[in-house]
């Protein structure tokens, strides 16, 4: 693992069964000097295998890995060029292939612990040599004939990776910095990484607590130093000829990992047994993997992990952005949650792991946001529809509020849903008809969660949801005039936007003369610095707000009001400040504190800033508002939404059409006056 990293909790590395490997590994006791002395003789490659093929923890001895490294030589030729032959090896350098390969993963799989340290100080002075060995058999396209070797292809990675990985997690932290600051090994990782064999990536993995040597190398690189190497040959910054294709195959293997895990089998399950009564009808067909929730949960942890390595570089995150990673990535852990692995408490584990890793995957969805937008609208929309809300609705009935940590990312996954289905109304008939797809036409109802402490949540996330569908049945039903004194606002239906201000591209009116009025009226003083604000964002790369976008927030926190207006009545001297799972109403003098409002906003307009100029609106509609509201049967809300990496603030006054004193009614309302402000 990298340098500094500590190995996690509870981590092992188990070896596969000998089964797994073809290659000759009988156990015995014929390690002794006369094959050790065998086994040095130049050109005698039965020897090494015999030694090798002999060798366990108890008859261990530094002589067999001294004979072993005898034979590892300088590589004697390049790796060709694109459309030549690749030299054929035989003689020292297939035995110096097969050390490199065979005899090195033998040696770190039988060394007993007490000569661990002795064996990777031996090693660390040929490792160079043994790397280039190492990178340059994995674009060998077509092997000697190792029948002798048991039909062991030198261009399959796990077993470098095992030993390196092996090496690693046994050494110091002096010697495992010494292995991760050569190239060669990010190299080797990169490229076995991005290897494939009939067009699937090289995964393995078996026994209990089992990891894929290739994925937990790559992230053991990932995780460190070595990461900026690998950006370099990705992003073309070397003189590595195939930066491009490997660039290529590194995203295409990352979507293929999360496929493969998707597509594994339960060990123990229907298929397996079937598998084993009737293996003639499988012949010639790749054998499924059969795994446990444990291993499996695990894997996509660890490729999760490797993705998120990835988003630190732009570039890179963007074509993880517009592949279909997170969407086969959300589908493969509700197949593991809901399909393969009970509620019991045989797989509690696993099921927590795979809760708190969905979290992460949306987390990381959501903060490409501050990037790209619409990218992360749409990817996020891909993976509530592929499986990221059964999932967390699993979790919310099985995951009890004593698991803290699971707990939260739980409540993450439900805060970045709402904040999505809020921020973006459009999304809402999604989200609903996956919610039908799983809980019925009646999914609003809480009952299933009686007891979990998950009621309260589940009704507010219903609730914006269907708000959220009403918007986008309406969405053209509020009349967003900044006019204070808009003269249509009591129409019905409202008069549509006709006028957008040409200078600062902020403001919307219903009309010219609105435009003119509030021009005389107060925008005169701030059309400047509105335009500065504007023309900054848009150059600096931030949120684009449409004036489309405004208008769903405004509709969606004019519903939100509404509503709870007419289940708690009106309160003229407050107001409502909507969040996210609470509604509270503030009196007006504590309102205008608490945003630091309550002085009145003075000075020449031209030098004030925007923030000043918006600050001095928002003083007029309060005080619009207290003097008004009761007589003219008004009420003042606040909303806040999510977009990017910005938060957007509204401030809405709506009037009830019914008269002071009858109930307010969620669909029918009068926009009367509106404020939006773009916050960092």
């Amino acid at each position: 693992m990298p340098p500094g990293i500590k190995m996690p909790p509870g981590f092992k590395f188990k070896l596969p069964p000998n089964n797994q490997f073809p290659l000759d590994m009988r156990r015995g006791c014929g390690v002794n000097e006369e094959s050790i002395r065998r086994a040095r003789k130049p050109n005698n490659l039965p020897a090494l295998i015999t030694l090798t093929g002999e060798l366990t923890p108890e008859n261990f001895v530094l002589d067999v890995v001294d004979a072993v490294l005898l034979h590892v030589h300088p590589i004697p030729f390049k790796r060709p060029k694109k459309g030549e032959d690749y030299p054929l090896l035989t003689g020292t350098h297939q035995i110096s292939a097969w050390c490199t390969r065979v005899a090195l993963y033998t040696l770190t799989y039988r060394c007993p612990s007490h000569h661990f340290e002795g064996m990777i100080a031996k090693i660390l002075p040929k490792l160079d040599m043994i790397m280039d060995w190492l990178l340059y058999l994995t674009y060998y396209p077509n092997p000697v004939d190792t029948s002798k070797l048991g039909g062991f292809q030198f261009n399959d990675p796990i077993k470098p990776c095992f030993s390196i990985v092996h090496m690693a997690c046994n050494a110091s932290l002096e010697i495992r910095k010494q292995m991760f600051s050569t190239p060669k090994i990010v190299d080797f990782t990169l490229r076995a990484w991005t290897l494939q064999n009939k067009g699937v990536p090289y995964v393995l993995l078996t026994g209990p607590n089992a990891r894929c040597p290739v994925s937990t190398l790559f992230s053991f690189i990932m995780a460190g130093e070595g990461r900026f190497r690998v950006y370099d040959v990705l992003l073309c910054r070397t003189k590595e000829p195939d930066g491009k294709a490997l660039r290529s195959l590194a995203i295409e293997n990352l979507v293929k990992r999360a496929d493969e895990a998707r597509r594994m089998e339960l060990r123990g399950g229907e298929v397996e047994q079937m598998y084993n009564e009737r293996p003639a009808l499988h012949s010639g067909m790749q054998p499924p993997k059969f795994v446990d929730p444990g291993i499996a949960s695990a894997f996509l942890e660890t490729v999760l992990s490797i993705a998120a390595s990835f988003f630190m570089d732009e570039n890179l995150s963007r074509l993880i952005m517009k592949s279909d990673f997170f969407q086969i990535f959300t589908e493969a852990l509700e197949t593991w949650v809901l399909s393969k692995s009970k509620r019991g408490p045989a797989d509690r584990q696993a099921r927590f792991l795979a809760f708190r890793t969905a979290s992460r995957a949306q987390d990381m969805v959501e903060e490409y946001g501050a990037i790209d937008r619409r990218l992360s609208i749409a990817v996020h929309r891909k993976m509530l529809s592929s499986g990221l809300i059964p999932v967390m609705i699993e979790g919310m009935q099985t995951i009890r509020r004593e698991d803290k940590e699971t707990t939260l990312a739980l409540s993450q996954m439900m805060d970045r849903t709402k904040r999505l289905v809020e921020g973006y109304p459009k999304v809402a008939p999604e989200v609903d008809n996956v919610l039908k797809r799983h809980r019925g036409a009646r999914y609003r109802d809480h009952h299933f969660l009686s007891g979990t402490g998950w009621e309260a949540s589940w009704i507010f996330l219903c609730r914006s949801v269907e708000t959220g569908c009403g918007v986008e049945d309406g969405i053209w039903d509020t009349t967003a005039c900044d006019n204070l004194g808009c003269p249509t606002r009591h129409v019905s239906p409202p008069t549509p936007i006709g006028k957008v201000c040409a200078g600062c591209h902020t403001m919307s009116y219903c009309g010219e003369e609105c435009q003119k009025a509030d021009w005389k009226a107060q925008h005169r003083e701030e059309c400047r610095q509105a335009r500065e604000a504007y023309d900054k964002r848009k150059v600096s790369g931030n949120l684009h707000y449409t004036q489309t976008l405004r208008r769903r927030h405004l509709e969606f926190a004019c519903r939100s009001a509404a509503y709870t207006y007419s289940i708690s009545g009106t309160n003229h001297k407050s107001v409502l400040r909507i969040d996210l799972y609470e509604r509270r109403s503030i009196p007006i003098d504590e309102y205008l504190k608490v945003h630091g409002l309550s002085e009145q906003v003075e000075g020449d307009p031209s030098e004030l800033t925007w923030d000043q100029l918006q600050d001095r609106r928002i003083q007029r509609l309060v005080k619009y508002y207290a003097e008004h509201g009761e007589k003219e049967n008004l009420a003042l809300a606040e909303m806040q939404f999510r977009c990017g990496d910005h938060t957007v603030f509204t401030l809405v006054l709506i009037q009830n059409p019914f008269g002071n004193g009858e109930p307010w009614v969620e669909t029918e309302f009068w926009l009367y006056q509106c404020i939006t402000r773009i916050l960092g």
